[in-house]
Parts: C-alpha cells; structure tokens; sequence
C-alpha cells in the first residue's frame, strides 16, 4: 500500500502528501490512545489525527476509508501468511473455535482472505461493547465469551509482544507471540510459522 500511495502521490503530489500524512497522524493517534485509555476510540482517534495532520476530520476519515479499508482489499489475498488457510481449515475440522480480535474493523479483510467462514466472533476495536484498544483485554474477554471459552482454554496469537501478548496477560489468556523466534517471557511461547502453531496447539488438544 505503501507503493501505491506514493505513485498516487506521483501524479497527485498535493492530495498524495495529505494522504500519507493523515495516515501517519492516524496511527500516530491510535498508539496515543492506546497508552491513555477512554472511551470514544474511534472518533478520538480521527480527531486526534485531524489536529496532527492539519486537516478536516471528515478529510482525514476519508483518507483512512480509502486507503486503510478499501484499497487494501484487493491486494491482501496474497499477502496471506503461509500456512495461515491451513491452520484454519484444521481448526475447523478439529472441532476448535476461531475468534479474530482487531484493533481495526475487520469483516471485509477477512472476506478477502477468504478466512471469514472459518471464524465463530470477530471482535474489533470500535465495537460499542469493546471501545478500546489492546492492550486492553475487553475485545479478547468479548470474543472469549462469544465462543462460550474460558481463558485458560484459549491461546492468543499475535505478533507484537507489548499489544497483543499484554492483552493476552491482561485477559488471562496463553499466548504465542508468530514471527518472532527469540525466546519469549516466561509465560509466553514464540513461533516462527503458522504451521508451528498448529503443531503447538495439537500437541495440547
């Protein structure tokens, strides 16, 4: 995505400026919000990027549309990780439950990758119970209880170890922390692959 804003930034170098910039300034917020939890995350999180970016919000709203959730979907089917679809289609067959938890709205990506029929709850940020994001466990505890699991029983995976892996601590929940093949915390496991994490999670059903 990065490629394609900035060739849109070659032929539109005003509006392709304001773009990257507004995005900037909206993940920027999100980390803000992130270390100074509140209600209201997804419109603090435009209003926050809007006085960062020097733009209107509904601008900056826009550019996340756009860029964020729309132009994505046709590039991220091959952008799924190896091994990915095969750990889902395992799951499934094994009789084990499936729940995403994104800190951004996640339906149409996941039908992109094709990944949504597997899932039993996907859970995100801006859900009006949830309202928050990791490391805030609220959307891990929601999905936990969509899928009628208790938190010993579920692992979390993830791949940032001070988000995903302090959510998965603050709900209780194990947690594996993919890509990362440095040895993990104590209470924690890390797993270069997918298929590393279906091996794990075999092993203990």
């Amino acid at each position: 995505m990065a490629m394609r804003i900035a060739a849109f930034a070659a032929l539109h170098p005003r509006q392709g400026c304001e773009a990257m910039r507004a995005i900037r300034a909206y993940r920027e917020a999100q980390e803000q919000i992130r270390k100074s939890p509140g209600g209201n995350v997804a419109s603090r999180q435009v209003e926050l990027a809007a006085e960062r970016a020097g733009q209107p919000a509904e601008r900056v709203a826009a550019t996340v549309r756009r860029w964020m959730e729309e132009a994505p979907l046709a590039a991220v089917r091959r952008a799924r990780f190896p091994g990915v679809m095969e750990f889902f289609q395992w799951a499934r067959s094994a009789g084990l439950p499936l729940a995403v938890v994104s800190d951004y709205p996640a339906r149409k990506k996941l039908d992109a990758l094709e990944l949504a029929p597997y899932i039993t709850a996907i859970v995100t940020a801006q859900d009006a119970d949830v309202d928050s994001f990791k490391p805030n466990p609220a959307g891990l505890l929601k999905a936990l209880a969509l899928m009628a699991v208790e938190p010993h029983q579920a692992v979390f995976v993830g791949d940032r170890m001070e988000v995903d892996m302090a959510a998965a601590a603050a709900g209780g929940v194990p947690g594996v922390l993919l890509g990362n093949c440095s040895a993990a915390p104590a209470g924690f496991t890390s797993l270069p692959t997918w298929p590393a994490v279906r091996a794990w999670v075999a092993a203990r059903t």
